[in-house]
């Protein structure tokens, strides 16, 4: 006679297991072909399939989710044939890319197979070549060096050597130079355009963000072949207790984004205090000096690898980095710091009292798979968050799963900001599918961005149908200014464009909104925000609203609402 296990009997069972026992495996997929299957149900149907699993990360212990390895969707199925089972995704490049630089597109061009010869301004790696030629050599780099990690990701301070000793020459030729070259993230120290010629190539990187390795092998017939490679600089600095002051001079730069909203007009009623804002992006600079007063942290955690509130996970004292599963959710890119200023850093933040609850779901190169996304949802409805912000730009596919953890954060009154995109798209069209504004979720608040003009800029995705609201986001003749993430360059405040920005803009309002009538529902938010302002013709058809969204007018109106059911 079978004996049924019970639900929680489970955890036993994968502790107790011998040695072909699944791995839980914490660590975010870094590209697709690292995805499995998100599985969610019972647990008494979960612990079987994670049991014959080669490999199982959690997505919500609380909620019974995981992304399972090693099993194909039908075995799954008919192992456990009422789960809910889908295929999670990895995308690339959910924020805004900088700008390529000259140097990059020539390198890229090459690389391409484009002639080159007729540019101007080469890299200097490439004087000399000619690109005519019909036989190049082979570029080949090899990590001469283990500090790079499988998923391509090194620790700043670091050093990391490549080598060029595989390439291989052309037909006719006896000799082979090797130029390397590199392209750092643009607040690094490193000099630009300096080639070192040399069969190998030291590097220590020094800054976080994205590095480009290039080599040339240049034969004696000038004839060039490229390489280009690609890797990762993170970083998790401890939190620092002392606050420092900024070294940058920030008077010149002006904050026009909080004039244009009226702001300083809803500070007198509301600053949005002590309300939680979750940020789901890059992380956080949580050492900048003019976000370390507004950080949400956990009273009930210490940095420590003690899971002393028993939420699952380990000193989460300050959010949670989901990406590379730890307690210390740094910002290896600088979108995530950029964004989460707009939110409530000082001078910069549209609530200059809300909290930051920092959930790091995107690597250094912007790119992250949807079950993170998911479960930073869950953790931040499950850890006091109010407010959700995710300014992602291409969340261009749909699980029903994220759909779910996004109507859970409705059932706990949590507001889901997200930001429309910039591809200048209009969502309405049959075939564009932008989420989680293509979702009908009463919670889901979709953001466009307007210039400084209030006009609808020329990269907002817009419609009226699936975008609610419009903010400022900034554009060549007024970006707008945030911060920065950790550089050696000691700068703290950098601009940028973007719906990104626009998002969290509204997310600092909402903040406000709820401060100045904590009962309001996230449907009654939304509806104030999208009668808030003044309204305009060209934007009518372009967002839901038809209005550029005004603070002082939706502090007000929430003030009013809390008045009159409190009195009534």
């Amino acid at each position: 006679m079978a004996i049924g296990l019970r639900p929680y009997y489970w955890g036993l069972v994968f502790a107790l297991t011998a040695c072909g026992a699944p791995k839980a495996d914490h660590r975010a997929p870094q590209n697709q072909k690292e995805t499995g299957y998100i599985v969610s149900g019972q647990p008494q149907e979960v612990g079987p399939i994670l049991e014959s699993s080669t490999s199982y990360r959690v997505i919500s212990k609380k909620h019974n989710i995981y992304e399972v390895h090693g099993l194909e969707k039908k075995a799954i199925q008919k192992r456990a044939p009422s789960l809910k089972i889908e295929k999670n995704i990895y995308l690339n490049n959910m924020v805004e890319e900088d700008k390529l630089s000259g140097a990059q597109r020539i390198y890229q061009s090459i690389i391409a197979n484009k002639s080159t010869n007729s540019q101007n301004n080469l890299p200097k790696a490439l004087e000399g070549c000619d690109f005519e030629k019909p036989l190049k050599p082979v570029a080949t780099i090899s990590l001469a060096s283990n500090t790079l990690s499988q998923s391509v990701t090194m620790e700043l301070g670091q050093s990391v050597r490549f080598s060029g000793s595989e390439s291989q020459l052309s037909d006719n030729t006896q000799s082979l130079k090797l130029i390397w070259d590199v392209i750092p993230p643009k607040l690094s120290a490193l000099p630009l355009n300096q080639p070192q010629i040399s069969e190998e190539f030291e590097l220590k990187p020094d800054s976080v963000g994205t590095y480009q390795v290039i080599l040339v092998a240049q034969d004696s017939n000038h004839a060039c072949g490229l390489k280009m490679i690609r890797f990762l600089v993170t970083h998790n600095p401890d939190v620092e207790t002392d606050l420092r002051p900024s070294t940058q001079k920030v008077s010149d730069i002006g904050f026009a984004h909080l004039e244009q909203i009226q702001a300083p007009k809803a500070w007198l009623k509301s600053t949005g205090k002590n309300i939680v804002v979750a940020v789901l992006d890059t992380g956080l600079h949580y050492n900048h000096p003019a976000i370390q007063n507004n950080l949400a942290i956990n009273p009930n955690e210490t940095n420590s690898e003690m899971d002393n509130d028993k939420n699952g996970y380990n000193g989460d004292f300050l959010g949670w980095d989901f990406v590379n599963h730890d307690n210390l959710p740094f910002d290896d890119q600088g979108h995530g710091s950029h964004v989460a200023g707009l939110v409530s850093a000082q001078r910069v933040g549209s609530a200059q009292s809300a909290l930051i609850m920092p959930l790091k779901v995107l690597n250094a190169a912007g790119g992250g798979d949807i079950g993170s996304i998911i479960a930073a949802i869950y953790y931040a409805v499950d850890n006091g968050a109010h407010v959700i912000n995710a300014s992602m730009q291409r969340l261009d596919s749909h699980l029903d799963s994220l759909k779910e953890a996004i109507l859970y954060a409705h059932s706990k009154n949590v507001i889901f900001v997200s930001s429309a995109g910039n591809d200048g798209l209009d969502l309405s069209l049959p075939g564009i599918d932008i989420y989680p504004g293509e979702m009908d979720v009463p919670n889901v608040l979709n953001v466009a961005a307007v210039d400084s003009d209030n006009q609808l800029t020329s990269y907002s995705n817009y419609s009226p149908d699936q975008v609610h609201v419009a903010a400022p986001g900034g554009d060549s003749k007024e970006p707008i200014h945030s911060l920065a993430t950790m550089n050696p360059l000691a700068i703290d405040y950098v601009p940028s464009g973007g719906t990104s920005m626009a998002a969290p803009i509204v997310s600092g309002i909402v903040a406000q909104m709820i401060q100045a009538n904590p009962n309001i529902t996230s449907e009654e938010i939304k509806e104030i925000l999208m009668r808030s302002g003044s309204r305009d013709s060209q934007l009518t058809t372009v967002v839901a609203s038809g209005r550029v969204i005004n603070a002082s007018e939706a502090v007000d109106l929430a003030e009013e609402l809390h008045l009159r059911n409190h009195l009534f």
